[in-house]
């Protein structure tokens, strides 16, 4: 099989089967490539942006690479995938270090796109911990720590609230701000 990359079509968006909500073209490929089978790879990435007179930015997921689709098929199947609306082709095959290059950047690409979605999550996180209220920590520097949570906190340069605790160090209180994921209540 070979990794090709394609060339998706003109315009940014196009009505979902079934004349529902208008997409992005390459989503629209990335969905049909999957229905017939076909290995593809979309990179995307999490945009926040104000809209409006809202008062905190709202994610938007975009392709990382507008107006293209990385695509592995055999060579009985290539006339097929041509066939997909909005590929007009020609197809640009890759090299075998292009695709150890392409492998690399779907590392780097799928870790950001899971960091920027996590902050998507955390942004509608509340926290149901109550003043005083002992937390574990699960994640970060302090994994296996025992805080005491204090408030919520968000400032305006902030994606998500952050979960505001103390903890005792070196004989003294000391107040972190951790991701409202990384921590549980202690049991």
């Amino acid at each position: 099989m070979t990794w090709y990359l394609a060339y998706v079509q003109g315009g940014k968006t196009t009505k979902a089967e079934g004349g529902g909500e208008k997409i992005r073209k390459e989503f629209y490929v990335q969905q049909e490539l999957d229905d017939m089978g076909v290995t593809n790879y979309l990179p995307r990435h999490i945009e926040f942006k104000r809209v409006g007179k809202k008062r905190y930015a709202e994610p938007f997921e975009n392709p990382l690479l507008p107006n293209y689709i990385f695509v592995e098929t055999p060579a009985e199947r290539f006339l097929e995938v041509l066939g997909v609306k909005y590929l007009p082709g020609p197809l640009m095959a890759l090299s075998r270090a292009d695709v150890a290059a392409l492998g690399t950047f779907r590392a780097e690409v799928n870790e950001q796109y899971a960091k920027a979605r996590r902050a998507a999550e955390n942004r509608e996180a509340i926290a149901e911990y109550i003043r005083g209220q002992k937390l574990e920590v699960m994640d970060s520097r302090f994994a296996g720590s025992v805080l005491r949570f204090r408030r919520m906190v968000q400032r305006a340069h902030d994606m998500y609230p952050k979960v505001e605790a103390s903890i005792e160090m070196m004989g003294r209180e000391v107040i972190a701000e951790l991701d409202p994921l990384d921590v549980r209540a202690a049991e």
